[in-house]
């Protein structure tokens, strides 16, 4: 594990979470209710085993360990900027051949450069205050012909039906209350342009749907909307709280069905500069 001086993880600051606990949960909900899909992209973009790879923002490291079980003659390192969830990390990869932990960001690290066959980074844009400096910091870390795989949110891209009146205003406060701390919650659509504006190559994107009919309603609702509720703080608006508690309670006792779109970008660090 390398020392640095942790360079927090923007828009996602685990270290002032009011739920830290409950929050490293979903995390691991997230991450298993999506693997499957996330596992056939990344072999689809050329994850094989025998590769240097990066996982970029790795949380408590429940995605680099799965990425190092497809990768097990290979290296993998989970790169994560927050100290307590770097620590938790660490400590869950103990015990694992191949895998590692390094303390830093793309920019702000001690990693070898041109290094890498492949990187992956998930969730983790939406909470990149200047992306396109970050992702410029992800291609130095590339070897010439490295592969980066995105893949993040995108709130215009979520629908649900029939949909609570409280909705929408709640939605918007919740992107303006991340926007103000660095973050997009509109990040998914831009996704390719970040990806070209930092040097790489033969750019393209998907889109995959969840559906509450096959995430489950309880994991799609946390994914979209209920875990980001526990950020509305007292410097908000009088009544957001009220509307917030209505939604809720819509969710609870209303059949509802909804779709979550996720966007996976990827591109080349080119081989001539």
């Amino acid at each position: 594990m390398t020392d640095s001086s942790s360079p927090r993880g923007g828009s996602h600051a685990f270290s002032t979470h009011p739920r830290p606990q409950r929050e490293i949960e979903r995390l691991r909900r997230q991450a298993l209710a999506a693997w499957p899909l996330e596992r056939q992209w990344l072999e689809h973009f050329g994850l094989t085993d025998g590769l240097r790879v990066l996982d970029v923002g790795c949380g408590p490291g429940f995605i680099t360990r799965e990425l190092a079980a497809m990768n097990p003659s290979g290296e993998s390192v989970g790169l994560e900027p927050d100290a307590d969830l770097a620590a938790l990390a660490h400590a869950a990869f103990e015990g694992h051949t191949g895998v590692s932990l390094h303390v830093g960001s793309t920019t702000q690290n001690t990693l070898p450069v041109n290094h890498f066959d492949f990187a992956y980074a998930r969730f983790v844009t939406q909470h990149m205050a200047n992306p396109i400096e970050e992702l410029r910091g992800l291609h130095t870390l590339l070897r010439p012909g490295g592969k980066v795989v995105l893949v993040d949110a995108d709130d215009g891209l979520t629908v649900f039906h029939p949909e609570p009146p409280e909705l929408s205003t709640i939605m918007r406060r919740l992107a303006a209350r991340q926007a103000r701390a660095g973050g997009d919650r509109m990040v998914g659509r831009k996704l390719p342009h970040l990806l070209s504006q930092a040097g790489f190559t033969d750019v393209g994107f998907e889109v995959a749907p969840f559906t509450s009919h096959d995430l489950g309603r309880d994991a799609l609702l946390d994914l979209a909307v209920s875990s980001r509720l526990l950020r509305i703080g007292s410097d908000e608006e009088p009544g957001i709280h009220q509307q917030a508690r209505r939604m809720q309670a819509f969710f609870d006792d209303t059949e509802w069905h909804a779709i979550a779109c996720v966007v996976a970008a990827f591109g080349v660090k080119p081989t001539v500069s």
